[in-house]
Parts: structure tokens; sequence; C-alpha cells
């Protein structure tokens, strides 16, 4: 927390690009020949550093590197292999998505409802993939972008080279809580009785979009039933993986 190092790693990589932690194990990608490294890579290692060993990816000019349904996906500056799909153990499963309208992809996250965001830096925007397929539900444009992030309020947080920016994210309409609560039960299903009960205080949350409209062709069309549910099945498969 006080932002003290407490070591390095040397040797074996050069032009690191990306690491992130995957339960227990960091993998870290890198693209460079020099101090031994073995060129196009992800490399892995425990939490005090130690060498787990790496896997060449020689498709892919890796980025960074995402956990998704129990694979890795690796981001890349590859032409023709934007996102490429390995198996923790380093098998290619194969390309998760590659066209023209994400060029150069960097960070990725996964979206409130599962839904892949990356930041396409030479496509200067931020798409949105299905998360089982690859394909490319909608994107945004964001200049020179390098890094997205989704808030814990469904804004998207991305970054450039001249700064950090968000955009609200919404259809622009009121909806209740209570509306909202009540279709998730309509879904789940619970097996208990759900009693709602309402604040005397109301407060009206309206997203404004104004600012991401003005600033790109975006706008909303998926129905707030189906993010919803969507939302509702992302959640059940991951706990499904972990139990």
């Amino acid at each position: 927390a006080s932002g003290t190092p407490l070591g390095a790693i040397s040797g074996g990589l050069d032009n690191v690009r990306g690491a992130r932690l995957i339960g227990s194990t960091v993998y870290v990608t890198s693209v460079g020949t020099a101090n031994g490294a073995p060129g196009r890579s992800v490399h892995r290692y425990d939490t005090s550093g130690g060498s787990l060993g790496f896997f060449l990816t020689p498709v892919s000019d890796g980025f960074d590197v995402l956990d998704h349904q129990g694979d890795l996906l690796v981001s890349s500056s590859a032409a023709n292999d934007d996102i490429h799909r390995y198996t923790t153990a380093g098998a290619s499963v194969g390309t998760f998505h590659n066209s023209t309208s994400v060029n150069f992809a960097e960070q990725m996250t996964h979206a409130l409802n599962g839904d892949i965001l990356v930041a396409g830096f030479s496509s200067n925007n931020i798409a949105r993939l299905d998360p089982n397929s690859g394909a490319l539900i909608s994107s945004f444009a964001a200049s020179g972008a390098r890094g997205v992030y989704q808030l814990s309020n469904g804004n998207i947080l991305w970054t450039n080279g001249s700064g950090a920016h968000v955009y609200n994210v919404g259809s622009g309409n009121p909806v209740s809580t209570g509306d909202i609560a009540q279709q998730l039960v309509e879904i789940a299903s619970p097996s208990v009785p759900i009693k709602f009960e309402t604040e005397d205080e109301q407060h009206n949350a309206i997203a404004d979009i104004s600012s991401l409209q003005s600033h790109t062709q975006w706008r909303p069309r998926i129905p707030l039933a189906a993010t919803i549910a969507d939302t509702w099945q992302f959640w059940v498969e991951r706990f499904a993986r972990k139990s």
C-alpha cells in the first residue's frame, strides 16, 4: 500500500508490455529478444517472482493478457491476429478476434455483463466484443486508446497518451431500482420469497450520455432486460467454475 518496491525480476524478458495476476500466477507478455528473452512469449511467475516457465506466442505480438472462461486472451499488435486465445498451459486455441474494427489491441477487461472491452490504439476506439464468439458488438471513438476499464457505476474509463477519460454509458432513460430488482427476481426464480422495501426519500439518477454521443457515433441499442439477463448468466457461470 505504500508503493515501496519489493524486488525485481530480471533476465529473460525484453519489451514487456503487460502483466496480470490470475489466481496465484503472474502472467507477463514479452516480445523482444534482448536479455536472453525468447521473443514473442508469455511468462509465468509466482507472487514471489519465481519463474514458472513461459510459452511462445508466435502469432501474437502480445500486449495484454486476460483470464477468460478458463483460458487466456492475449491482445496483440499483429496485423492478422488482434486477440488470440490460449490455454493456461500455452496451447493455441485459435484467434478470438480479428477484424478491421480493432487495430493494435492493447488493454482488455471484462465489462460488468461479461463482454470483453478492448482498447484499440491504432483503430482509435474502445470495442465491445461478444465473450463467446469474439464478434464485435459495438465501439466508440477513443483517440489513441491504451487502457480501458468499466467502473462499478457502469461508466467506461479509458486512457491514452493525454490522460484518463470517463464516459457515462446508459440509455439516458430513468429506471427505478425496484424495476431492476423485479426483473432479477423473475430471471433468478429464487426458492424463497423476496420482500421489497422502499425508502421515504427517492433519488432520480439518470445517466447523462450527451458527452459520449457528442464525441462519438455511439447510441444505446441493447435493451435493459437483455443486459440484466446477460449479467446474471455471467455471474452464474463464474460461480459455477469456482465451485
